[in-house]
């Protein structure tokens, strides 16, 4: 504790001395405010005893101090909420920034694996097509009447026509049997077929009609 100071004022012409911690100026100044209240009460109503006056110029300072000590109650109180208010706020601006830099590395996540697929879609469309010719798959030809089957041949990887190929070996098997007919017509019986939508019959040289050689 510092050493108190020995103090002399004046209130309502009385005179007192006092020992306080803080300076003279601070005391004297109270004491002039005190006086004055007092002075005042005494001037409104002069039926009031000096001690009267002092007694309600006390209660009149207790009653300011009282309310003054509410009013600064309540602000502290407002100064907590919007404390823990900037807490939280700072809190959830943390947890936000988090948030938001997880969301960054999904989202490249997401670009990264979207341009994979484009490369992938990319590479499946410029891959070759496969065509039923020279790839040792059968080659489908539609015929007069009939649809005809032939698997792939030496002659059709070096470029030849099938369907000249096909047409060569009706004409050859029609003109066999033919001169077998004509040579042996008492002995041989047919041997050569074709294949046609109801079935098979008899291959007869130089008939008409649609059919497969079988």
């Amino acid at each position: 504790m510092g050493e108190k100071n020995k103090i002399k004022f004046k209130i309502n012409g009385s005179e007192f001395l006092i020992s306080a911690e803080e300076d003279k100026e601070y005391i004297v100044k109270i004491s002039k405010m005190v006086d004055k209240r007092i002075q005042s009460l005494a001037n409104e109503n002069t039926n009031l005893s000096t001690s009267m006056a002092t007694v309600l110029a006390a209660l009149n300072y207790c009653d300011e101090l009282e309310k003054q000590k509410k009013i600064t109650a309540e602000l502290l109180r407002k100064n907590d909420e919007l404390e823990a208010a900037a807490q939280k706020a700072k809190d959830d601006l943390q947890s936000f920034s988090v948030e938001n830099e997880q969301l960054k590395e999904e989202k490249k996540g997401l670009h990264a694996r979207i341009e994979s697929l484009k490369a992938q879609l990319q590479q499946t469309r410029q891959r070759p097509q496969h065509t039923a010719q020279g790839h040792g798959k059968p080659f489908y030809q539609k015929g007069t009447g009939a649809q005809a089957a032939v698997k792939e041949t030496s002659a059709q990887r070096t470029g030849q026509n099938p369907m000249k190929i096909i047409r060569k070996t009706i004409k050859l098997a029609s003109s066999t049997a033919g001169r077998i007919f004509q040579t042996q017509p008492q002995k041989t019986k047919c041997s050569a077929f074709l294949t046609t939508d109801d079935g098979y019959a008899p291959y007869k040289p130089g008939g008409a009609g649609p059919g497969r050689l079988f």
